[in-house]
């Protein structure tokens, strides 16, 4: 993942208002994040771990995040690719 993504997805996880976002990875897959407290970023940005809203979790490579994909609030989504 570039830095940039990376700082970016920090932000939004940390903002005040959080909107729900999806992580979008190099392979096509897609995974949700519709809480901050679904998502956890190793402090070294090494990995970004995304739980389940039913349990279990994916650990995922930074590296490999394609995009990462919030609602505009017009319904149009607005994504920052890397």
């Amino acid at each position: 993942m570039v830095r940039m993504n990376l700082d970016y997805l920090r932000e939004l996880h940390h903002a005040p208002r959080f909107k729900p976002i999806t992580l979008s990875v190099e392979d096509g897959r897609k995974f949700k994040v519709p809480h901050p407290d679904f998502l956890s970023i190793d402090p070294a940005g090494q990995v970004v771990i995304v739980y389940g809203e039913k349990g279990g979790f994916r650990v995922i490579d930074s590296e490999l995040i394609a995009a990462v994909d919030v609602p505009a609030g017009n319904g149009h989504r607005k994504s920052r690719k890397r």
